[in-house]
C-alpha cells in the first residue's frame, strides 16, 4: 500500500508539473504577443 501511494503521489506531481510549464508556456506566449506591437 506504501508503495501504491508513493505511485499515485509521482504521478500527481508529474501531472501539476506538466500543467505548470503549459500554463507558463501560454503565458510567456501571451507576454511576446503583447511585446510586438
Amino acid at each position: 500500500m506504501k508503495k501504491r501511494t508513493s505511485r499515485n503521489g509521482n504521478s500527481f506531481q508529474g501531472k501539476i508539473k506538466t500543467e505548470h510549464t503549459i500554463i507558463e508556456g501560454l503565458y510567456d506566449i501571451l507576454q511576446y504577443l503583447a511585446n510586438v506591437p
